[in-house]
């Protein structure tokens, strides 16, 4: 390499030499990332509740509610709450709960805010005769629609009330109508990924 071709190569170093530390460490993200997405469960591996609740004991229902489903085929319980005293309450139930939930666990006064028909999926043969659990159910009515099935009564104690913390109302369990994991009793009549379903059933059998 003579004069000339060594001033240009210090010339280039010194021009590029930040592209050298960037680039590695943007290669080494993106594979840390992939493997990491990778590893995630899919659509239908996981259960997302919503929950409407002034507390909630997130280690304790997450890690029972895994490991009922494990069995059924669920890699992961995920948790949204809020508090429907918050500020903050109708944008997440509307921004997080809507997208990302497959079922919701709502007191009376919220169900009677919302345009029920839009976001819920109402009660079908297929679903009271399958995965409806208690001897004689109730039901949050709209429409001469059943949309909520009543699963913790006012001021009562029951298997979720160590873990959440319910208001002083009647609290009623929904199905979000654009959920994937509600087998062919949702809109999109996929049979094997009833997650949702499954999940249905397990909020209930706790408080028999």
């Amino acid at each position: 390499m003579n004069g000339l071709e060594k001033k240009e190569f210090h010339r280039t170093l010194a021009y590029f030499w930040p592209l050298y530390l960037v680039i590695p460490a943007i290669a080494c993200f993106a594979l840390t990332y992939l493997m990491h997405a990778t590893h995630l469960p899919k659509q239908n591996e996981q259960v997302n509740l919503f929950i409407a609740c002034s507390s909630l004991n997130f280690n304790s229902l997450k890690g029972k509610m895994e490991a009922s489903l494990k069995d059924k085929g669920a890699k992961a319980a995920n948790l949204i709450y809020a508090n429907p005293n918050d500020a903050s309450f109708g944008q997440k139930l509307a921004v997080v709960g809507y997208h990302q939930a497959d079922l919701f666990l709502l007191p009376q006064s919220v169900l009677e805010k919302l345009e029920i028909g839009d976001v819920f999926l109402p009660f079908r043969p297929g679903i009271k005769e399958n995965w409806v659990r208690f001897a004689s159910p109730e039901y949050y009515v709209h429409d001469t629609l059943d949309f909520g099935l009543k699963i913790h009564e006012k001021g009562s104690m029951d298997g979720l009330s160590s873990d959440i913390g319910f208001l002083e109302e009647d609290y009623y369990l929904c199905l979000n109508l654009t959920s994937v994991n509600l087998g062919d009793l949702g809109i999109y009549d996929i049979p094997e990924d009833d997650l949702g379903l499954e999940a249905f059933a397990y909020l209930q059998e706790v408080c028999l």
